[in-house]
């Protein structure tokens, strides 16, 4: 019961940390463009509209690049083991020939 206790904890910080990340990149762009309207001496300023934590576009990449990552460390363990397999099948027939007669 514990661990399921703080595991609810654990997502409860780590929902308030992607909250208020996510605020202060939003306040950020905010005050970008209002800055950049200053600048360009628009007679509006612009608004950011209710927006999601990141673009879908960028959700498909993300999750894109992450099952990328893991094909790729996958591919290399799996390169890896392949050569150990063979040192061993190496080292054993190499043996088999030291012991036969």
């Amino acid at each position: 019961m514990d661990l399921q206790k703080s595991f609810d904890e654990l997502l409860d910080q780590l929902r308030t940390k992607c909250v208020s990340s996510h605020s202060a990149m939003l306040k950020k762009l905010l005050d970008d463009m209002h800055e950049a309207a200053k600048d360009k001496e628009l007679n509006y300023v612009p608004l950011l509209d209710i927006t999601p934590f990141y673009p879908e576009e960028e959700y498909i990449t993300r999750a894109a690049r992450i099952h990328a990552g893991h094909v790729r460390r996958m591919r290399e363990k799996d390169e890896l083991l392949k050569k150990k397999d063979e040192q061993i099948k190496y080292l054993l027939e190499q043996l088999y020939k030291q012991a036969q007669p």
